[in-house]
């Protein structure tokens, strides 16, 4: 399937921009751990002035290079295993170990819960997985006491054992949802569960094979679709969950390499970190940030059409992680 990247409507695309006033981009290179922010506005205005180094007080343990990367020295002297942080102080510790998400919801009860991945590479992983003492898949806490952390529940669904960087929460309609994954990609089995009632004990909705393949993904606020992309595997789906006991594919495309997305508040704008793709004649990581209109999928239009509003990149981009959209009002 091949995107236009023509929109149809001129009204649409003036909305779709207003809707963006500022969107930021956070690169990140996944096992050298730098993390990098470029700020671009939907006109292209250069990029305003770097946010001032933070002043950290007392008891503050900074990071000693680039902000968000480790370096080797730091673990050559141990210096790295006793954490980093600014202004900040440790209420608890839960775990010796993790994968890249924790989520944190208040279920119908009142009840306060953390969710997060327990693997960086499965199966790799889960020996060390085992006899940590955490288990395997997405471990649930039970957070009423932030300073006493109680594990509930491990999710050990396809998904949810290993979902690389797509466990997302939908706050909405309380549901947590995974794609398996890894860092090319695995079969989409997508995992649906139902925390709104207990989050303790989420309760499983669904787990089926509709996302094709697996490794990023991102809700729409309404919690009626959930994209998946497979990065590795070329592939962006969007499901239907307005029954979650059974998502339905609505839209499927390939050949395009997307890494984390997000999506706008009335769901009709996606906005996507663009890796970039060689099979097109283009470099590895050649991309930044895409932004889709997927009004049609919003809609639930028959055969929807995904429409590009606009490619943005920068000079210092590296492998594009996952966008973040805001909106700010000039003073």
């Amino acid at each position: 399937m091949v995107v236009d990247n023509r929109i149809r409507s001129r009204s649409s695309r003036r909305a779709a921009l207003r809707r963006l006033a500022v969107v930021v981009a956070s690169l990140a290179v996944g096992l050298g751990g730098l993390t990098l922010s470029g700020v671009m506005t939907a006109t292209g205005s250069p990029f305003p002035a770097a946010t001032p180094e933070a002043t950290c007080g007392p008891g503050a343990r900074p990071e000693t290079g680039i902000q968000g990367r480790v370096p080797r020295r730091d673990y050559d002297s141990g210096r790295a295993a006793k954490g980093y942080r600014c202004n900040t102080r440790a209420v608890s510790h839960q775990g010796r170990s993790g994968g890249f998400k924790v989520l944190r919801y208040t279920d119908a009860r009142g009840h306060t819960c953390a969710f997060y991945d327990s693997t960086l590479l499965f199966p790799k992983d889960a020996p060390f997985q085992f006899t940590s003492g955490r288990g395997l898949g997405v471990v649930v806490l039970d957070m009423d006491n932030p300073r006493q952390p109680r594990k509930t529940a491990n999710l050990v669904t396809p998904g949810m054992d290993t979902p690389h960087e797509s466990v997302l929460l939908n706050q909405r309609r309380g549901l947590l949802g995974a794609v398996s994954g890894n860092p090319g990609t695995e079969p989409g089995v997508l995992d649906l569960y139902d925390v709104r009632s207990s989050c303790r004990h989420p309760r499983l909705l669904s787990s089926t094979p509709t996302a094709i393949l697996g490794h990023e993904s991102g809700w729409s606020p309404d919690g009626l679709t959930f994209y998946a992309s497979s990065t590795g595997g070329q592939t962006l789906v969007a499901l239907d969950l307005t029954d979650p006991t059974a998502p339905k594919p609505i839209f499927e495309q390939a050949g395009v390499n997307y890494h984390g997305m997000r999506v706008s508040p009335d769901g009709r704008t996606l906005y996507v970190a663009n890796i970039g793709n060689s099979s097109t004649g283009a470099r590895f990581s050649s991309g930044g940030l895409r932004i889709l209109d997927v009004s049609e999928i919003q809609d639930r239009r028959p055969n929807p059409q995904v429409h590009i509003i606009k490619d943005l990149s920068w000079p210092e981009h590296s492998i594009p992680q996952v966008p973040q959209p805001f909106t700010t009002q000039r003073p």
